[in-house]
């Protein structure tokens, strides 16, 4: 899978569909892929959403359940709009990509707005003044609009399909168009009812700035174009590593400003003429290495990090059994996006006996604290590890791999790899090599650390001071 071309994403991002621009409610579905076979098994790509029912609002609703609602919001500086993206961290609902920064303001300053699928009464959130809501809540009150699939289909079929296999001389697979016109259904289904609910919560907090992370979710979309019709600025908070070397239009981006975790990042995308990111780090990133614990354990400890890639949970499997089991123990640690059945959860377990695999729900930093040895591919989990000096990184690179070239969305983990901080790996041979030749008393990071921008709570602190004026 390659990123689309600046050319293509200019060519598309003034498609519309009954006045809305259509780019942004697609930009996870839509992309090119070079093996079809890769995306059909991958369901999160070639799946449809479940059939959509048009549904008239409820007065009694926006007049009982969203009023009581609505009165809950006073004016704040800042609004933070949250999504299901919360762990259970020592006990309490923790959003791992906005909490960071949400603990350095004053509680007065903002207010956090996190539409869910349910709420758990019984574990507390973190964030202090956030207010969940259920999502039934803002369709049921609002409706649900009538999307004809056909209409919609013709519509695609005239303006966006074709642009896209012209571009590349090739033909979408019928599951991606399939899954495409899907998601665009759903995220125009439900626009006007989301809007409207955004529309409320904005009149009544008169935030300076918007942030969120996840942009490129409907939810963070809906709350983005109200912003924007409100005159607001709107600002995407990292929630992964990544480059961003696309120029988008002020129809197909996500946000005005873009907070990075990285100066690699920022100078790399400003090369590339992107002017809105800016890097101001991650608050708490660099202490974590302090708590390390692994060096006196007897055993040592092989984590392999998903991120959802194909074939690293083999490879982590067959890790596990060729590493003798007295001296050594292999986990996998399952990504949130990585959902097994029962019977896939059975199979995996009986093949992979050897195998620890962690649930998605656990702290990485908890299992970072006694690892040895850290293995995956291009992930943000790999960043993390760098503060632990006595852990060695091992980057799976699969060959053919434009994403980490120059002008790559991720080709900054070639400069940290030339930085000595992770070491490259192809295959699983070269992984067991690695780990064999391990030496906790060892820094693997003897040039210090390329990546992370110092100082993070001072940079994001500042960076909000101008939307003060």
């Amino acid at each position: 899978m390659i990123e689309l071309d600046q050319g293509l994403i200019e060519d598309i991002s003034e498609v519309t569909y009954k006045n809305v621009f259509v780019y942004r409610y697609l930009t996870e579905k839509l992309f090119y892929v070079e093996d079809e076979d890769e995306l059909i098994n991958n369901s999160a790509y070639s799946g449809k959403n479940p059939p959509l029912l048009q549904m008239k609002g409820s007065e009694y609703v926006v007049e009982t359940v969203l009023k009581s609602y609505y009165e809950r919001l006073e004016p704040r500086d800042y609004l933070f709009i949250g999504g299901m993206f919360r762990k259970n961290i020592g006990g309490e609902l923790v959003h791992t990509a906005l909490d960071p920064y949400i603990d350095l303001l004053d509680a007065s300053k903002y207010t956090m707005i996190e539409p869910c699928n349910e709420i758990n009464s019984e574990i507390p959130l973190h964030t202090i003044n956030c207010h969940p809501i259920l999502r039934n809540h803002i369709v049921n009150g609002y409706g649900i609009d009538r999307i004809d699939l056909a209409e919609l289909e013709e519509a695609m079929n005239d303006s966006l399909f074709p642009v896209v296999e012209r571009f590349y001389a090739l033909r979408l697979p019928h599951c991606q168009k399939e899954s495409i016109l899907s998601s665009l259904q759903w995220s125009l289904a439900l626009r006007r009812a989301y809007m409207s609910f955004y529309e409320e919560v904005i009149r009544r907090v008169a935030p300076k700035v918007v942030l969120h992370s996840h942009g490129t979710s409907r939810n963070c979309c809906y709350a983005y174009e109200v912003a924007k019709r409100n005159g607001i600025p709107c600002i995407e908070i990292d929630h992964g590593a990544i480059i961003h070397t696309r120029r988008y239009t002020q129809n197909s981006k996500y946000s005005d400003l873009h907070f990075s975790f990285s100066d690699l990042a920022e100078k790399s995308a400003r090369d590339l003429g992107v002017t809105n990111v800016r890097a101001v780090g991650k608050p708490g990133v660099l202490q974590k290495g302090e708590d390390y614990a692994g060096l006196n354990m007897r055993i040592t400890v092989v984590c392999v990090i998903s991120s959802c890639e194909q074939g690293l949970l083999e490879k982590a499997g067959i890790l596990s059994e060729m590493l003798p089991s007295e001296s050594y123990i292999v986990m996998y640690k399952r990504h949130s996006a990585e959902k097994w059945d029962e019977e896939t959860d059975g199979y995996i377990r009986k093949t992979y006996s050897r195998l620890k695999v962690m649930e998605f729900g656990v702290d990485i930093n908890d299992i970072y604290r006694i690892s040895h040895i850290v293995i995956g591919e291009k992930s943000t989990a790999l960043l993390e590890a760098i503060p632990y000096e006595h852990i060695k990184i091992l980057i799976n690179k699969r060959r053919n791999d434009t994403s980490l070239e120059e002008g790559g969305c991720l080709a900054f983990f070639e400069q940290v790899v030339n930085n000595e901080e992770m070491i490259y790996t192809e295959s699983v041979d070269e992984m067991y090599k690695e780990i064999m030749s391990y030496d906790r008393l060892n820094n693997f990071r003897p040039k210090g650390d390329i990546y992370w921008h110092k100082d993070p709570e001072k940079s994001f602190l500042k960076s909000l001071e101008c939307f003060h004026s």
